[in-house]
Parts: structure tokens; sequence; C-alpha cells
């Protein structure tokens, strides 16, 4: 009873393990043998760096959506499929660097 225990727990563990290591979702082109990211991590405005203008575009974005226009794939910072506060939160706290 207790290998099998293991053994779930084993195969129980992978499967989690496995789910974070396949939902990447960064978009990259490679040229030339460079690799390039599309968009930075956080860098809602795409001018480069992720700072307080950011901040305020994903704000401005979620209050009327379609208002501004946004980096999609750097705006959803949790990596449910959606931009909302707790994408906001994420971005304040990468801000911080907390």
């Amino acid at each position: 009873m207790k290998k099998l225990f293991i053994r779930f727990s084993a195969l129980a563990l992978a499967a989690i393990l496995s789910f974070g290591v396949f939902s990447a979702n960064a978009q990259t082109g490679v040229y030339d043998g460079v690799v390039s990211f599309l968009s930075e991590y956080g860098d809602v405005n795409n001018d480069g760096s992720v700072n307080i203008l950011d901040l305020v575009r994903l704000n401005e974005y979620i209050a009327k959506p379609g208002s501004v226009e946004i980096s999609k794939a750097a705006a959803d910072l949790n990596g449910d499929g959606k931009y909302d506060n707790d994408d906001l939160l994420q971005l304040k706290l990468l801000i911080l660097n907390i």
C-alpha cells in the first residue's frame, strides 16, 4: 500500500510540474541565430523598459478596454489569459522589485 501511495504521489508531482513547464507564453523570433523576445515581461507600452508608465497604461486599459493599445503578451503578468487587477498588482510588485 505504501509503494502504491509513493508511486501515485510521484506521478501527481510529475503531472503538476509538467503543467508549469508547458505553459510558457513568450513570443519569440529567431533571426540569424539570435533569439529575440517581442515583448519584455511587464513592458505593457512596449517602450523597452518596465516602469510607472506601464502601470498607468495597464490601469487605463483595465478601466476602459480598447481605449489604449497594450502589449498583451507583456500585460498578462499572472498568465491567466485576462488583463485585470491581478496583473496590475503583479506589475506593481515587479516595479517595486518585491
